[in-house]
């Protein structure tokens, strides 16, 4: 919606100079036939959308038009994709690009284009009662993105982001809502007046505007440049200003007037009405219909007028109640077509100026005046005698005439001086057809039978044939032309004679042998600029350069719609070259070619050999069959309006479908055989005279014409992403700078994608892999197979050498420990020092008792587990801390730990680890309480054992030779040690080792 709003305030600024009404005045108008695509002849609705699109809202469909095609959206009861109902009053777009679609009897409707999908709101969805009728009257959006929707008898809704409210205006029908500048919501009523929204109070609260607008129909609303608002009522039209909250202009129609629909330009108002379209002038309080401004207002029904749209490119729409759609347009062709009609086919064979204002037209049925409204007016040369006049040349004092009777030679106001024919004249025949007074003063004519030149001494006409003894190429004399030089150039059906002012004699031929000969020797047309001479002939334009003589021809390859070059005229780096298919133009900076026919405003295709004329004020002027088309370059003006896409669709399971979009790039399949592209340039002025091409670079570099029609059909693309270029001409038939491209992407089959080409390789990769692999995991299970045998041998030696060394040598140091304890027994009356002995020995036996035992026990195969070696150091703590008076505590033994393996020399080291640990805290902490606990996570084994002792002051906390032995140990199976203490908060030993 920006885009609009810009859009419209930049063609505002542009036409402010001049006033809508000076504009309208000049406007054509037109009615549009209900067989062009309008579905019925009540359109409630006119709206032009952010991209240029014009929608009309009529009682049987909603109607999206692009210039070219009109697409119909109406109420299909097996597609709950489509419109509720088919009776529209109410159309806007919100700031998002989606549609609010208002019916009569069906409710409200969300369209969003890019899903080609509408959305219809129930009862239960707006929050209104069963007894909702379903009629929409309008619809809006406030400057906070609220969508404001006026109801027949559910009061007003207001649709947020987030919900839904509705607000009742004491049980009133309400006709229109309307959004300030200042995003004041104000709602009119049917014989209720104006009520406003009052945000704080979350209500509408009537607005005191005095009696007769309280009791008034409210219809519509504008605002104009100094904020104020504009009522149009049942009866007449008012304004009122809201800052001071009163009427401040009071019916400006004299006699009660049904202001239907308004927009405002300006300081002019334009109202639609029962009976007529109206502008009022809000300065000078002056009202004009449109049938006293516009005399081709006659042409189109004025009543009943409930809609006005004007579009971006000045169009002005007109909506009605029973009469359809009304447009009225500004004609921007430049040419401007003048048409004889008489009761023969007219030739006008050439022209000249007699004043400013005042054309003089050869015709083959006589000779006639034009003014600047393009009157005709016949000249009477000869009384009571019909003359054809082929030819004609003027001085400025004299005119010279040639006729199907010979020459005339006449003064300023067309009375006859001399008359030469060929029974008072050396002339062969009376068919004089061409005329030439050179700069010399000499006066050249050509017939039938060749060039004439006439002999002031003898008062005659000599034939030069006879002059240059028969070196003039042809007898029929199509052209005569005067070069800056004083070359007399004579064109005929076998050339070109040229007469240099030396009398010698050159010729241009068409010589088949020779490439840089001219094209054609039907010779109808010449014109000469600073560096180059150019040819019309039946066979193209060519370009002869002066300095090198060097020839260029121009023809239909080139871009030329007909080679049959009848006229040529320069114009602001252009020649202008009239033809038998129309005119065209040829840039001489760009060498681009435009062509314009009928459909651009010519008056004609058909142009007559050698009739063109250069107008003293600049214009171009170029005869043709039956009048003549006249035009001035500078009024060349391109347009400003957009090229859109209306629709992409698919071919797809035997019916077109559209297309799916995403930011501006449009998908279809592989096996989608056409796609279709509909575009049109949105200027709706003169739509029909508007030409288009387009290019596929990925295909084609050059452009592909197609004429007046905007649709690309495009078959059986392979698949690939392809930018699509579309551009179009102006009403001219110049082509426009601006372009529009779109990117179409076509999806390949899956076999033939990247992905899945990637994919076949990676499985080939993979497969690869796989069979080496397979090949390497025979390999290894094979030496794993000769492994676990190893291992397995290594098992039972290592338990045989456990159980052999547990049995032999725990026999014996039991043996020791038992006679030492006898000895210790029976030396109980012995010296103190032999016990002191006999203590050590037994201490020592035990010491290396439980010793043998943990290594045994590390060497044993079936005690490899974590849930083993837990249990190790559980039943060591148990028995070490038992008659200690220290309470110990397990935690965390889980029966899962048996499936955790534990290396042998991890075992070991873990062992000693924390059995040391226990030994330092029965020393030196003097604890309570001492916990030991187990853990398991992701693969990484934790032991923690923490007591309540005395701690360690942090400043004298150091490694002594246990605490380095644990974590050396530690270190030795990549494990970590972490020993935390402080004073009189005991110490944690917590051991972490990862078994991968």
């Amino acid at each position: 919606m920006k885009t609009l709003v810009v859009i419209i305030f930049a063609s505002l600024s542009l036409i402010k100079a001049e006033s809508l009404s000076n504009q309208i005045s000049r406007m054509k108008a037109e009615q549009i036939s209900f067989e062009e695509g309008i579905t019925h002849n009540s359109v409630f609705r006119i709206y032009q959308d952010s991209k240029g699109f014009i929608w009309f809202g009529s009682m049987f469909g909603l109607v999206k038009y692009d210039g070219v095609r009109y697409k119909t959206f109406r109420y299909n009861p097996n597609d709950i994709n489509s419109l509720s109902n088919d009776d529209i009053t109410a159309v806007f777009e919100d700031s998002e690009g989606n549609f609010w679609i208002g019916t009569y009897g069906g409710g409200l409707n969300k369209y969003i284009p890019s899903q080609n999908k509408f959305i219809r709101f129930s009862n239960s969805d707006l929050n209104v009662n069963e007894t909702f009728d379903g009629i929409i009257w309008s619809i809006t959006q406030d400057k906070k993105k609220n969508i404001w929707v006026v109801t027949n008898n559910a009061g007003v809704i207001k649709i947020s982001k987030t919900k839904i409210n509705t607000y009742s205006i004491n049980e009133l029908r309400l006709n229109k809502i309307f959004v300030s500048r200042a995003n004041e919501i104000l709602v009119g009523t049917s014989r209720g007046g104006v009520y406003s929204f009052n945000e704080s109070k979350d209500e509408f609260t009537k607005v005191d505007l005095g009696d007769e607008l309280n009791n008034s129909s409210i219809l519509s609303f504008v605002e104009d440049k100094t904020n104020k608002i504009w009522i149009g009522t049942n009866k007449n039209l008012y304004s009122f200003d809201s800052n001071e909250n009163k009427i401040v202009d009071e019916k400006i129609f004299e006699s009660d007037l049904q202001v239907n629909d308004m927009i405002i330009s300006d300081e002019e108002i334009l109202i639609g009405s029962t009976n007529n379209l109206f502008i009022f002038d809000i300065r000078k309080k002056i009202i004009k219909s449109l049938s006293e401004i516009n005399t081709s207002a006659d042409k189109i029904n004025l009543s009943n007028i409930i809609s006005i749209c004007r579009d971006n490119s000045g169009v002005i729409w007109l909506g009605s109640y029973n009469n359809g759609v009304q447009k009225l347009y500004k004609d921007y062709r430049i040419f401007t077509p003048a048409q004889i009609n008489f009761d023969k086919t007219v030739r006008v064979n050439q022209i000249v100026e007699k004043e400013v204002n005042q054309l003089i037209l050869a015709t083959n049925a006589g000779l006639y005046s034009a003014d600047s409204e393009n009157t005709l007016s016949k000249i009477e040369l000869i009384s009571n005698e019909e003359i054809a006049i082929n030819s004609i040349f003027t001085n400025g004092e004299q005119y010279f005439i040639g006729t199907d009777k010979g020459l005339l030679i006449t003064d300023k106001v067309f009375n006859i001086i001399k008359r030469f024919s060929k029974s008072n004249s050396s002339l062969t025949d009376d068919h004089i057809l061409k005329v030439l007074l050179d700069s010399k003063e000499r006066l050249w004519i050509g017939n039938y039978y060749g060039v004439f030149l006439f002999d002031k001494s003898k008062n005659d006409f000599v034939n030069i044939n006879e002059k240059y003894k028969n070196k003039i190429l042809g007898d029929y004399v199509l052209s005569l032309f005067e070069d800056s030089e004083g070359t007399i150039w004579i064109g005929s059906y076998e050339g070109i004679t040229k007469i240099n002012s030396d009398d010698k004699i050159t010729y241009l031929k068409k010589t088949i042998t020779d490439s840089n000969s001219i094209s054609n020797n039907y010779m109808f047309s010449f014109y000469e600029d600073e560096d180059n001479f150019w040819l019309g002939t039946g066979g193209g334009l060519n370009k002869i350069d002066k300095k090198t003589g060097e020839i260029i021809l121009y023809d239909e390859s080139s871009g030329l719609s007909n080679t049959v070059i009848n006229g040529i005229l320069q114009s602001n780096n252009k020649l202008f070259l009239s033809t038998s298919k129309g005119i065209s133009s040829l840039d001489l900076g760009t060498n681009i070619i435009t062509n314009y026919d009928v459909n651009s405003g010519l008056h004609s295709n058909m142009f007559v050999p050698g009739s063109y004329f250069r107008r003293s004020e600049g214009s171009l002027i170029f005869g043709g069959i039956d009048g003549y088309t006249s035009f001035s370059v500078t009024n060349f003006k391109g347009i400003t309006s957009p090229i859109e896409i209306s629709n992409v669709e698919k071919y797809s399971n035997g019916r077109f479908i559209q297309a799916e979009e995403n930011n501006n790039s449009y998908y279809a399949d592989y096996h989608d055989s056409q796609i279709r592209i509909s575009f049109a340039l949105l200027d709706y002025n003169y739509p029909q005279a508007i030409k288009y091409r387009y290019k596929i670079p990925e295909i084609d570099t050059n452009w592909i014409y197609l004429g007046f029609n905007s649709q690309i059909d495009l078959i059986d693309l392979s698949p690939g992403e392809y930018n699509i270029i579309m551009s179009s001409t102006d009403y001219n038939g110049m082509w426009n700078d601006r372009e529009k491209a779109v990117k179409l992407i076509i999806s390949p089959p899956f076999w033939e994608t990247i992905w899945f080409l990637i994919l076949i390789s990676l499985l080939a990769v993979i497969l690869l892999i796989l069979s080496f692999i397979l090949y390497h995991k025979r390999k290894i299970k094979r030496l794993l197979l000769i492994q676990k045998i190893r291992e397995e041998e290594e098992k039972k030696l290592r338990k045989k050498a456990a159980d052999d060394f547990h049995d032999e040598l725990g026999h014996r140091i039991t043996k020791i420990s038992l006679y030492s304890e006898l000895l210790k027994r029976a030396s109980i009356e012995q010296e103190s020092g032999t016990k002191d002995y006999l203590k050590k020995i037994s201490e020592l036996s035990s010491s290396l008792s439980f010793g043998v035992k943990d290594f045994i026990w590390t060497l044993d195969p079936n005690k490899d587990s974590y849930y083993d070696v837990a249990l190790r150091i559980k039943d060591f703590g148990e028995e070490f801390f038992s008659k200690t008076g220290i309470n110990f505590r397990v935690n965390g033994i889980n029966q899962n730990f048996e499936k955790i393996h534990i290396p042998m020399d991890y075992k070991r080291n873990m062992i000693f680890i924390f059995k040391e640990a226990m030994n330092n805290s029965l020393k030196y902490s003097g604890s309570q309480n001492v916990s030991l606990k187990f853990n398991f996570v992701e693969n990484r084994i934790s032991i923690e054992l923490e007591d309540d002792g005395i701690g360690i002051e942090e400043n004298k906390f150091n490694f002594g030779r246990g605490l380095k032995s644990m974590n050396n140990r530690a270190n030795i199976i990549n494990g970590k040690l972490v020993v935390d203490s402080s004073l009189k908060k005991g110490t944690k030993i917590y051991f972490e080792a990862s078994l991968n």
